[in-house]
C-alpha cells in the first residue's frame, strides 16, 4: 500500500510539474498547495481547448478554476483585495440580485424568475480565474493560444467528418455553423487568424534556426493559416468579415509604418504586414463569389433602410436585426435606468411591435449592447462600460511598462475590436461561448496586471 502511494505521489508531482511548465508562475503565488494549483491549471486547460469543440469542456474548466480559487482563498483575498476589476464584478454580481429581484416581485418582470440569468451575466468573473491560474508568463500565453487554436481546428474537422471528410466543403458549399452557432465560430476564427498573422514571427521563429525545423513550422503555419482562413470564410458571417476587414487594414498600417520608419531598417519587420496583405488577397480572391453572394442576397433591404422606411423591411437574415433592434429601443425608452431584468429578453420580444415571424424565431436582440440595456438597463451598459476601460487601461499600462510587446499588445487589440464589432450584430451576452470567449480575451490582457511587478514580455 505504501508502495502504491509512493508512486501517486511521484505521479502526482510530475502531473503538477507538467502543468507548471506549460502555465510557469513564481512559487506559491497563485495557491500554497501543489494539489489545489494543479487542480486550477487544469482547468484552465480545460477551458481554452474547450473553446471550440464542447461546452461540456469550457463548464468542467470554470468549475475546477473556481473551486481551486475558494481553496486558496488565504492566498487570493490579499491580492484580490484592492485590485479594480475584482471589486467591480462584486458590484456588478450584486447589482445583478437586485435588479433580479425587483423584476420578479415587481408588475413589470411579467412573472418571470430572473435569477435564472444572474449567473450567466455574472460570468464576467471568469477574467479573474483566467487571469489568476495563467499567471504573466509568455510561455503560459502560447500555451493557451495553442490550446485555443487546437480547440478551433477539431471544430473544423467534427464539421467535415459531418460531411464525409469533404474538404472541399469548405470552399465550395452551403453554409456552414461548425457543429454551433455560426456567429461564434465566425468570432473564433476570425482571433485566430489575427493571431496566426499578427503572431507570424513568434510562430514560424527566427530565420537562423535549424533549416529543417523551419521549414516544418513554416509548412504548418501556411496549412493552418488557410485552413482557419477558408472555414472562416465558409461561415459566412458579414459581420466578422468586416470586422477582420477594418482590423487588418489598421493593423497593417501600423506595422508598415513601424517598419518602414524603424531605424536601422530590418527586412524582417515587413513580414506580418505582408502576411496579412497576402493571407487577404487569397482569402478574397478564392471567396470572392461567396462573399458577394451573401451580400447582393439582401441588397434591396439596404435602400429601405438608408430611407427608414423599417415597415417594409422584410423579415431576412438583416430584416430581423433591423426589427429586433427598433423593438429593443422602444423597450429602452419604457425603462431606461434598471432595464426590464435579466431574464426579460424574450417576454420583451413578444410584447414588441415587430413581425411576427422574428417573435417567433428569437429570443435574443442580435445585438449585445441593446440585449445588456434591455435586461439590465443603462446602469447595467455602464458597468460593461467600466470593465472594458479597466482591460484598456491594464492594457496600455502594460504595453508602456515593457510587460506587453508590441506585436502581442496589437494582437489584443484587434482582437477586442474584433469583438467590439461582433457584439453590435450578435447577442453573445446570451450564450455561453459569447461570457467564455470575452472572458478569455479579456484575462489575457488583465493577467498582467495582476502578475503587479513581474516582467512578463
Amino acid at each position: 500500500m505504501k508502495a502504491v502511494w509512493v508512486v501517486l505521489c511521484q505521479a502526482g508531482s510530475k502531473f503538477h510539474s507538467g502543468l507548471n511548465w506549460l502555465f510557469p508562475a513564481p512559487a506559491s503565488w497563485r495557491s500554497t498547495s501543489r494539489i489545489t494549483e494543479a487542480i486550477g491549471l487544469l482547468g484552465l486547460f480545460f477551458l481554452f481547448l474547450g473553446l471550440g469543440p464542447a461546452k461540456s469542456l469550457q463548464n468542467t474548466g470554470m468549475t475546477l478554476m473556481l473551486f481551486s480559487l475558494i481553496l486558496s482563498w488565504k492566498t487570493v483575498l490579499p491580492a484580490l483585495r484592492r485590485d479594480p476589476f475584482a471589486l467591480l464584478t462584486l458590484l456588478w454580481i450584486f447589482y445583478l440580485v437586485f435588479n433580479a429581484a425587483l423584476a420578479t416581485w415587481s408588475p413589470y418582470g411579467g412573472g418571470i424568475n430572473h435569477f435564472e440569468d444572474v449567473r450567466s451575466l455574472g460570468r464576467i468573473y471568469l477574467v479573474i480565474l483566467v487571469a489568476w491560474w495563467l499567471g504573466g508568463s509568455v510561455k503560459g500565453l502560447y500555451s493557451v493560444l495553442l490550446l485555443a487554436l487546437t480547440g478551433l481546428l477539431i471544430a473544423v474537422l467534427q464539421e467535415v467528418a459531418r460531411h464525409g471528410w469533404e474538404f472541399s466543403i469548405l470552399i465550395r458549399g452551403p453554409r456552414l455553423d461548425f457543429v454551433r452557432n455560426a456567429q461564434d465560430f465566425g468570432l473564433f476564427a476570425a482571433a485566430a487568424l489575427l493571431g496566426l498573422l499578427l503572431l507570424a514571427k513568434r510562430i514560424i521563429g527566427p530565420f537562423s534556426q535549424n533549416k529543417i525545423l523551419l521549414i516544418v513550422r513554416l509548412t504548418l503555419w501556411i496549412g493552418i493559416t488557410l485552413l482557419v482562413s477558408v472555414s472562416f470564410a465558409a461561415a459566412e458571417v458579414r459581420s466578422q468579415w468586416l470586422a477582420l476587414g477594418v482590423v487588418s487594414m489598421m493593423s497593417t498600417l501600423i506595422l508598415l509604418g513601424r517598419a518602414i520608419l524603424t531605424t536601422p531598417f530590418q527586412p524582417i519587420r515587413l513580414f506580418a504586414p505582408l502576411a496579412v496583405i497576402v493571407a487577404a488577397g487569397l482569402l478574397l480572391f478564392s471567396q470572392w463569389d461567396r462573399a458577394t453572394e451573401r451580400w447582393q442576397r439582401e441588397a434591396h433591404i439596404y435602400p429601405l433602410i438608408l430611407k427608414g422606411d423599417l415597415k417594409k423591411i422584410p423579415t431576412t437574415s438583416v430584416g430581423h436585426r433591423i426589427h429586433l433592434w427598433g423593438g429593443a429601443l422602444d423597450a429602452i425608452k419604457e425603462r431606461p435606468l434598471l432595464g426590464w431584468g435579466p431574464s426579460s429578453a424574450e417576454a420583451v420580444i413578444k410584447k414588441a411591435k415587430i413581425p411576427k415571424k422574428t417573435k417567433k424565431q428569437f429570443g435574443h436582440f442580435h445585438n449585445s449592447y441593446l440585449d445588456m440595456a434591455v435586461r439590465t438597463g443603462l446602469i447595467g451598459v455602464a458597468f460593461m462600460i467600466g470593465f472594458f476601460f479597466l482591460i484598456l487601461r491594464a492594457l496600455w499600462r502594460g504595453h508602456q511598462r515593457g510587460h506587453i510587446a508590441g506585436d502581442i499588445a496589437l494582437f489584443y487589440m484587434g482582437t477586442l475590436l474584433v469583438l467590439v464589432i461582433g457584439n453590435a450584430t450578435e447577442s453573445f451576452v446570451r450564450f455561453q461561448f459569447g461570457w467564455f470567449f470575452m472572458a478569455a480575451v479579456m484575462a489575457l490582457i488583465y493577467r498582467h496586471t495582476i502578475m503587479q511587478g513581474q516582467k512578463t514580455a
